[in-house]
């Protein structure tokens, strides 16, 4: 089972820049006012992953986060082709997908069990 979220960048022209020291302490600030007890977070700041702010390694086997940009630009990935792909005819929806430049993907292995439940946090 493939996730694509929980966020996307939107129009930046180009590559997604790397929020600043401020953007990351209100981030922070953030997610520690609204984290679930018990959840995995996963943390992205002005639509670009914060991996520092994020708990990763806790996902477990069988579970992976990569970015929707190192996953665009590795060719070797056969699931990149997909990845943009809509069958939509709303303009506006094709306009946001065209304009992506990055987020999150997630993907668990067949037979994989969460053993936390997944927290998305956006600031």
């Amino acid at each position: 089972m493939e996730v694509h979220g929980p966020a996307c960048a939107g129009a930046r022209g180009g590559a997604a820049a790397a929020p600043d020291a401020a953007a990351l302490a209100r981030a922070k600030a953030a997610v520690a006012q609204t984290a679930i007890e018990g959840a995995t977070k996963l943390v992205l700041v002005d639509g670009v992953f914060a991996r520092d702010l994020s708990d990763v390694p806790e996902l477990g086997h069988g579970v992976e986060v990569r970015t929707l940009r190192e996953v665009l630009e590795n060719p070797a990935n056969e699931e990149r082709g997909d990845l943009l792909l809509t069958a939509t005819t709303d303009a506006v929806i094709s306009l946001n997908a065209a304009m992506v430049t990055d987020g999150v993907i997630i993907t668990v292995a067949a037979g994989a069990v969460l053993s936390r439940p997944m927290q998305s946090s956006m600031s």
